[in-house]
């Protein structure tokens, strides 16, 4: 597998809105100790890849904004941990750079994590398989938006929202910034009409 030119290829699929090149597809690749520093992984197929001490660069793992890309230069080292089993699925810590935690969360197919916001965590998602819909509340409403692979979620502190798995399930890639350990704020009771 030749991953350079993969993700050159790659590179000329995001530049040119899918016309060219081609999207990545690194499922089950073995990326051990890589140094992908330079690669814009946006929309690249990543399940199943072995991520142990890859090297990713922050100004590269999205595209869009996120306190991550403010600290240009500096490196998010991945080291996969084992998975954590949750309510919803499986969350596996992959890597971390201060305050800035990175996981790959797998929700199982119809599951859903909590209705919540966070007081200071500030979260990134980016979509790899499946898909889903993340909801946003606002005034007791829930909003919804469909989540397809290669889709990105900002969710800001202080916006109450729920990520959930369609039939298929969801795997995401999460980054976030979190200055304290848990500012989890549960709100379903608030919104009990909206989630039927």
């Amino acid at each position: 597998m030749n991953i350079k030119k993969i993700l050159a290829d790659h590179k000329t699929w995001i530049d040119s809105n899918g016309e060219k090149g081609k999207q990545a597809n690194l499922y089950a690749a073995n990326l051990k100790e890589a140094n992908l520093r330079w690669a814009n992984l946006n929309g690249a197929n990543l399940n199943g890849a072995n991520l142990n001490g890859t090297k990713f660069g922050s100004e590269f793992t999205f595209t869009t904004n996120h306190p991550l890309l403010e600290r240009k230069g500096e490196e998010m080292i991945i080291d996969r941990a084992k998975p954590i089993l949750k309510f919803w699925g499986t969350l596996t810590p992959v890597g971390s750079l201060g305050q800035y935690t990175a996981s790959v969360n797998r929700y199982e197919p119809g599951q859903h994590g909590a209705l919540q916001y966070h007081v200071q965590k500030h979260e990134k998602h980016l979509v790899i398989e499946g898909s889903g819909c993340v909801w946003e509340g606002r005034d007791g409403v829930l909003h919804g938006e469909v989540l397809e692979p290669g889709m990105t979620i900002d969710i800001p502190p202080g916006v109450v929202h729920m990520i959930q798995a369609g039939q298929e399930g969801l795997t995401l890639v999460e980054l976030s910034f979190t200055p304290v350990s848990d500012d989890r704020v549960n709100v379903e009771d608030e919104y009990k009409n909206a989630i039927g």
